[in-house]
């Protein structure tokens, strides 16, 4: 049986969830930003792209992209702990 390695951060996928985390929170913040854009009116500085979005979907496609990047990480980490078990049983 080989030793474990401490430094091994592939028995520890948390930041996937860490990631989702973040993205969860950017996607609050770009609600309340929309929102808040809507309700005053005005221009405001953002990027080309999210301005693309914006322009074709409006706010929930822009917070709808954010949340399924969130998701998707939530997704990447569980599988990442399934792999990471199932590899421990091989050992």
């Amino acid at each position: 049986m080989s030793p474990v390695n401490p430094y091994d951060k592939r028995d520890t996928p948390w930041w996937y969830f860490f990631i989702s985390s973040i993205l969860l929170a950017l996607a609050g913040y770009s609600y309340h930003y929309f929102t808040d854009f809507e309700a005053t009116g005005g221009t405001r500085k953002i990027n080309w792209v999210v301005a693309m979005a914006y322009d074709y979907g409006g706010k929930w496609t822009v917070i709808g992209f954010i949340v399924s990047m969130s998701f998707f990480c939530i997704y990447l980490g569980f599988e990442e702990i399934k792999r990471c078990r199932q590899e421990k049983e091989k050992t």
